[in-house]
């Protein structure tokens, strides 16, 4: 009678570490679903503001030569979208220079 009470309790905790591996796996999958976006959309939002600041920056470089105070003004906005590009960081630098104001 004690063996077969036993082998119920064996059972029973085997399946009660069955459920908890199971709910374990349940709750990383909806953490990795709840924060997987959390990464990957402000990204897709960074490469789309880069872009636009690329289209600014591009402008604001045909506005220096005709006018260095509106073409300075675009590389400046440009540079908010996107501060991390290296090509509108290295034109903001040379406008200022350029425009005399290295403040």
């Amino acid at each position: 009678m004690k063996y077969i009470q036993w082998q119920k309790n064996t059972r029973k905790g085997q399946e009660d570490k069955k459920d908890k591996a199971m709910n374990l796996k349940k709750l990383y999958l909806l953490c990795m679903i709840m924060i997987f976006p959390a990464f990957t959309f402000p990204a897709i939002a960074a490469d789309s503001q880069c872009a636009l600041a690329k289209k600014i920056g591009e402008k604001a470089a045909q506005k220096f030569k005709k006018d260095k105070t509106e073409g300075l003004k675009l590389f400046i906005k440009a540079h908010g979208l996107c501060p991390d590009d290296a090509r509108l960081n290295f034109n903001l630098g040379l406008a200022y220079y350029k425009y005399g104001n290295l403040n």
